[in-house]
């Protein structure tokens, strides 16, 4: 998060969990901030939306503008942007599509701009808890989050941690984090856990106060296997299980390693024996005539090979 967006720690952002799990349009992570930055403000007992003010230089941190020429024309494209945005809240059998913003004002050397949201998502943001159930976490944890991914399954996750599983379909969760249609992320599933919900989870481990585990499912719903599709993906908020499986993770992590390592190593002992002559490959270290393994100047790998090598001398 950009230092120059100032927070009260203790602001909160609060909505309906259907809003919560709905499908945004958007692949703009300060589109995401501003939303959260306006919701913030709504009050308890607001009946109406209000006019809602955003500092000028909040906004232009939010979208990382750095402040170099005219603030009239630097908030223009981000305003219009904002108005573009779009959710799509699908419900027993019917979708409804939003535009997040019906208003957004700068008035020439004002230090703040004017934002309002649709009049139609008061049900999702006034009166909470009366009749529809809603979802709230502090402002500053969503704001740290660095991509969209993150942003969006932190929301997903917070309006289900009440629960302790919840499973989602994998082609759902595509839609949900609005992952580009007919991308690699899409097709191949390993590219989807290493460079979307491995890092989305580490992250917001790492920078809020969710505290969540998954699993990987197939299509008969049973934790999968090498080589089956992945179908299903299992969140887990129950202390006890996210312990278990961060466990098994740990050792699985550690396994994975630990045969890696053994490989590096084997190759590490075949270089040193074929350079035996040559005073072992830890003084070939860094040529062209040493092995990958000596190469990666892997440390367990060079600990080993300079112990090989002290034994041959």
């Amino acid at each position: 998060m950009d230092k120059s967006i100032i927070m009260n720690r203790n602001q909160i952002v609060k909505k309906s969990n259907a809003l919560c799990r709905a499908r945004h349009t958007t692949d703009s992570i300060w589109i995401g901030r501003l939303a959260a930055i306006v919701a913030a403000q709504v009050r308890k007992d607001d009946k109406e939306f209000q006019i809602y003010k955003i500092p000028v230089q909040q906004m232009l941190a939010a979208a990382g503008i750095s402040r170099t020429g005219s603030i009239y024309r630097d908030l223009l494209p981000i305003a219009e942007k904002a108005m573009q945005k779009t959710i799509r809240i699908e419900e027993e059998g019917e979708w409804v599509l939003y535009t997040l913003f019906s208003k957004c004002r700068y008035k020439r050397g004002d230090g703040f701009v004017t934002v309002r949201f649709d009049p139609d998502l008061k049900l999702h943001f006034l009166n909470l808890g009366e009749k529809v159930n809603f979802t709230e976490y502090a402002l500053i944890e969503y704001m740290s989050l660095q991509s969209t991914y993150s942003q969006h399954l932190f929301e997903y996750l917070m309006s289900w941690n009440d629960r302790p599983i919840v499973e989602i379909e994998l082609a759902e969760l595509h839609e949900k984090l609005a992952t580009p249609p007919g991308s690699r992320v899409r097709k191949n599933f390993y590219d989807f856990e290493r460079k979307i919900l491995a890092l989305a989870h580490k992250e917001i481990q790492k920078i809020t106060s969710l505290r969540f585990e998954y699993e990987i499912l197939n299509n008969k719903g049973q934790i999968r296997k090498k080589g089956q599709a992945a179908k299903i993906i299992r969140f887990v908020f129950s202390k006890g299980k996210v312990a278990k499986i961060a466990k098994r993770q740990k050792q699985a992590d550690q396994k994975k390693q630990s045969a890696k390592n053994n490989t590096l190593f084997l190759s590490a002992v075949q270089c040193a024996q074929a350079h035996k002559d040559q005073g072992g490959c830890g003084k070939l270290r860094g040529t062209q005539e040493c092995c990958k393994a000596c190469m990666e100047s892997k440390k367990t790998v060079e600990t080993e090979l300079d112990l090989f090598n002290q034994k041959k001398n």
